[in-house]
């Protein structure tokens, strides 16, 4: 049976938009999650260590690389979200453009991650043009894929099952790319007479070719159902209507000041991991290990938000998820047990899941607040889909900035030196 064709669509109300999603669409829709966190990931995770450590990049550099690129993001995540809602592609209103963006994207990574033998300086633009390359084309691909749920059914109960199933693989995705990217480059390095820095780029390789297989698929599964509203032409979207959102909408501003400051400090955790389990703990052997732990717990407890949900509400539960995740960061330096505290790690473990669960209960509850945009614009007369999306993928990218200035400097530092 073809879910594509009209006349086998079903609806779970007379109301308009209430459709049924199919399960292989919701299989591919979520898909396209796991497939961007694989490389995704290796950005978050690794990319800081990457530049200092194998492509020898100075740490100072690496911040201002990250820093001017957020100031680039700044303006080009808004401008994709007006491109998205300026234009009506005749093959679908969001979902062509994760088409269009896969193999582009995935190159990106690739170039990424690729150490040519250039002189220092010719490094440092190398990086410049590769990360910011991948992260336009991040947002190509991330901003229509998030808005297009708008578009596949008006139905909370299955856009909740969608976000859900979504939010599942994509932490999956995650765990794949934490124990996958060093695991194989240090086989490749060590079994196969690599340097590590030909490892890393190898790994990547494979990864990106699964990564745009999985876009390819899963963007061919995604039905709009719902007709994009046609484009006034005295009213087109423009750039300031991020900002306009952002700043004079009340739970747009509340939203984005909260996610930007849960993810900054879950951000800089993470990737200061790499330097935290190599040079302070001596245990480079545990390195994707560490910096897995996280994202599995969050995989296991994805399942628990609907009935945490349920028993708390929103607000209730997105409190109580700050508060798991406050108290794990406030006890992970104390696990620290005299001069042999990392044969103790698996407590650094359990630490770690902690707080990986206390943002896990405030994430998933980010797409909740796009219904509430949705009425609020319904209410104004105007709605702008990928406005919302914009801001996400921007708070995103903010705290990624603070991470890499704390991260590259390395302020995880072997123990008894300054």
């Amino acid at each position: 049976m073809n879910h594509k064709d009209p006349s086998t669509w079903k609806t779970t109300s007379s109301q308009y938009g209430y459709y049924k999603l199919n399960k292989k669409e919701v299989l591919g829709y979520s898909s396209i999650d796991f497939a961007m966190n694989l490389v995704f990931q290796c950005i978050a995770l690794y990319i800081s260590y990457f530049y200092t450590d194998i492509f020898g990049l100075k740490p100072g550099h690496v911040a201002i690389i990250f820093a001017v690129s957020r100031i680039w993001d700044a303006i080009n995540d808004p401008m994709m979200g007006t491109i998205c809602e300026r234009l009506q592609p005749k093959k679908g209103k969001y979902w062509i453009y994760i088409r269009w963006g896969a193999i582009p994207f995935g190159l990106a990574a690739i170039m990424t991650y690729t150490t040519p033998n250039f002189s220092y300086g010719m490094k440092v633009v190398w990086a410049v043009v590769g990360y910011n390359l991948l992260n336009m084309l991040y947002t190509f691909i991330i901003q229509p894929y998030i808005s297009a749920a708008t578009l596949m059914t008006n139905d909370q109960h299955e856009r909740t099952r969608l976000q859900s199933i979504r939010m599942t693989l994509a932490q999956a995705g995650g765990v794949v790319c934490a124990i996958m990217l060093p695991e194989l480059s240090n086989f490749f390095s060590e079994g196969m007479g690599m340097t590590l820095a030909q490892g890393y780029m190898l790994t990547t390789v494979i990864m990106a070719i699964i990564m745009v297989a999985i876009l390819l698929w899963g963007s061919s599964q995604i039905v709009e159902r719902i007709p994009a509203p046609p484009i006034d032409p005295n009213n087109k979207a423009s750039v300031k209507d991020v900002f306009y959102l952002l700043f004079r909408v009340g739970p747009v501003f509340v939203t984005f000041v909260l996610f930007l400051g849960v993810y900054t400090m879950s951000q800089v955790q993470s990737t200061m991991g790499a330097y935290y389990i190599n040079y302070y703990a001596n245990r480079s052997d545990m390195l994707s290990w560490f910096s897995m732990i996280m994202m599995l717990f969050s995989v296991i407890g994805v399942p628990c938000v609907p009935y945490l949900t349920k028993r708390l509400h929103k607000k209730g539960t997105v409190m109580f998820g700050l508060a798991v995740a406050g108290i794990g960061c406030l006890l992970l330096p104390h696990a620290d047990h005299g001069d042999h505290w990392y044969d103790d790690l698996p407590r650094h473990h359990r630490l770690r899941l902690r707080r990986a669960d206390g943002h896990l209960l405030v994430g998933h509850h980010r797409p909740g607040r796009i219904r509430r945009l949705e009425d609020r614009q319904a209410l104004h007369g105007h709605r702008y889909d990928a406005g919302w999306p914009g801001h996400q993928v921007l708070h995103d990218r903010w705290r990624l900035a603070a991470d890499r200035g704390s991260g590259s400097n390395r302020l995880c530092r072997q123990p008894g030196t300054k």
